[in-house]
């Protein structure tokens, strides 16, 4: 979903200060992102309300929160929202709110942003909840079981991408279960996010990764083997079929592969 960042045109700067004092995985650092909104705030709001902050004025900082070595700041400033953090040991408020004034100075000196553009040709529809994929009888049936439930899904807790973009572009992602097993299937759309599709796949190629092309299959597709949970290249395998169609980016995974094909053709014909 980091990519739903990018389609909706976001800029994101990270900075980072190597202490060799931190403990591994926890160094000082400055994250600033900003998104353009053209009107949608939705996904600033998720913010504050996963945090309990909260917001005065179109704006929130939270210094430190919940985490005490932690500053969440942001605003809505004309067509664009500012979100950021500062992360330090012994985190200065004062330090942090600078970080914030200054950013929102900058983005306030910018023009308005302009829509969200749309690939020539239009795109698959945006995703908003599960059943927008497809019908659960309809994805069981697919993956040739009796039942499906949703395990987890886009939004809350589960909003992927730090700036929460997913109801600007469309984008969405939800996980399928089958009852009694550890099977089922993961599913995530980038409507208008082709673009995306295809640096990944590059990388992938260039990184070495065995990467099968699927034919006949939207305009482009392929499949892919990784293994999580174990050392490298052990671990479970998950089957990734990747498909570029109608200048979007779908993706589906799962530990069994029987039925991908199948339930990827039904998808884009559904959001088609």
């Amino acid at each position: 979903m980091y990519y739903s960042e990018l389609r909706a045109g976001a800029l994101m700067c990270e900075y980072r200060s190597e202490d060799a004092n931190e403990p591994t995985g926890r160094d000082s650092g400055v994250f600033v992102g900003v998104l353009p909104i053209v009107g949608q705030d939705q996904g600033f709001r998720l913010i504050p309300d996963e945090w309990s902050i909260t917001v005065d004025d179109g704006g929130y900082f939270d210094c430190p929160g919940m985490d005490s070595r932690r500053c969440l700041f942001g605003k809505n400033v004309g067509g664009y929202q500012v979100v950021g953090m500062v992360t330090s040991r012994a985190v200065d408020r004062s330090e942090a709110r600078r970080v914030f004034e200054g950013a929102v100075a900058v983005v306030a000196a910018l023009d308005e942003p302009d829509p969200l553009w749309e690939p020539e040709g239009g795109s698959l529809r945006a995703v908003a909840a599960p059943e927008e994929f497809l019908a659960l009888d309809a994805i069981a049936e697919t993956l040739g079981v009796d039942t499906v439930y949703v395990a987890k899904a886009e939004g809350g807790e589960n909003a992927a991408g730090f700036l929460k973009s997913a109801s600007l572009t469309g984008a969405y992602w939800a996980s399928f279960g089958v009852p009694g097993t550890d099977q089922g299937v993961h599913l995530a759309v980038l409507p208008g996010g082709a673009t995306y599709y295809d640096t990944v796949k590059t990388g992938r190629v260039a990184g070495g990764s065995e990467v099968l092309s699927v034919a006949g299959l939207g305009d482009d597709a392929y499949v892919s083997t990784r293994h999580f949970g174990g050392p490298e290249g052990s671990g479970r395998a998950f089957t990734y079929l990747d498909v570029k169609v109608k200048n979007s980016w779908l993706q589906l995974n799962s530990t069994s592969p029987e039925g991908l094909e199948r339930l990827a053709r039904e998808v884009i014909a559904n959001l088609s």
